[in-house]
């Protein structure tokens, strides 16, 4: 029995030392795991430090191109200080407004005006004429009874026929609504036409096949119509004609690029200042309404008298 004792004695002790080198093991491997998690998560701090760093440096990058772009948008702005500013933003839309209002009442409908404008505006964009110039234009020419659906043909022909002139423009499409309004030729219209280099008489000449004589008296006689501009006009502008596409060869000038750079601007302008505009209109509005309510009730009477003894007390 005693040696039965010792054997089993003997037996426990060597697995209790056995269960105590598992433990150690166990708690090496343990030790060795939360190591590696250790490196594992000092690893992943250091890519998040650089993802962070990257992201930072592209919001920064980003943020350095949106500061320059605004720093562009102020210089422009800059350049328009005061007065110069208000009549590019809100003095532009105050034009345009008042241009439209003219070409609705000669068109009788707003929707027309809108859509005569927007042509406008398209072709001065395009060619050496500003808006101003394009919209006095078609206003003689709707005021001498050019029919609404001829305005853009006619306008392109005199456009051309003018080199991208304003001022030739102007004399030409006054000289040609005369001849529309009098529904003849006149040789005082046609030397206007001449004066401006447009060798209309000619063009007349070869239509008709007459030499300049027998259509001087033709001129006389009341026998040449509006017809027969509108051919020459045709004829002269048209392919293979000397003034086919005179305004778009004249926009790939110096003066021209400018004045198409300065309707553009314009525009641009117009489409900025828009929303301040109808602000600061209805602003105006409620001041006219306040004065009108003051006049009526006498308030304004009272205000406008107290005004006055203050400056005759001074």
């Amino acid at each position: 029995l005693g040696s039965v004792l010792v054997k089993i004695k003997a037996q426990g002790k060597k697995e209790a030392v056995s269960d105590i080198k598992s433990v150690g093991e166990a708690a090496d491997k343990a030790k060795d795991t939360v190591k590696k998690a250790n490196s594992d998560v000092e690893k992943s701090n250091d890519r998040v430090k650089q993802s962070y760093k990257q992201v930072s440096q592209t919001a920064q990058a980003e943020a350095e191109s949106i500061k320059k772009a605004f720093g562009a948008i102020k210089g422009i702005i800059a350049g328009y200080t005061g007065k110069k500013l208000y009549e590019a933003l809100i003095g532009s839309n105050a034009d345009y407004e008042q241009t439209l209002t003219s070409m609705e009442v000669l068109l009788g409908n707003a929707e027309k005006a809108e859509k005569m404008i927007k042509n406008l505006d398209v072709m001065g964009a395009k060619t050496p004429f500003e808006l101003s110039d394009l919209t006095k234009a078609t206003n003689q020419l709707l005021a001498f009874g050019t029919a609404e659906e001829d305005i853009m043909t006619r306008l392109n022909q005199l456009g051309d026929l003018s080199m991208g002139n304003a001022a030739k423009l102007d004399r030409i499409t006054a000289a040609y609504g005369k001849m529309l309004a009098k529904g003849k030729v006149s040789l005082e219209e046609l030397n206007m036409f001449t004066e401006a280099g447009i060798p209309i008489i000619e063009s007349l000449s070869k239509q008709l096949d007459v030499g300049k004589d027998k259509l001087f008296e033709m001129i006389t006689e009341g026998k040449i119509g509006i017809e027969e501009i509108n051919n020459s006009m045709a004829e002269l502008t048209g392919q293979g004609g000397k003034f086919f596409g005179m305004m778009a060869k004249q926009s790939q000038t110096f003066a021209g690029m400018m004045s198409t750079m300065s309707d553009n601007v314009n525009i641009f302008a117009r489409q900025v200042g828009d929303e301040a505009f109808e602000y600061i209109k209805g602003e105006f509005n409620d001041l006219m309404a306040e004065i009108e309510k003051m006049s009526d009730n006498g308030e304004l009477e009272a205000v406008a008298k107290d005004i006055g003894e203050d400056i005759a007390n001074i």
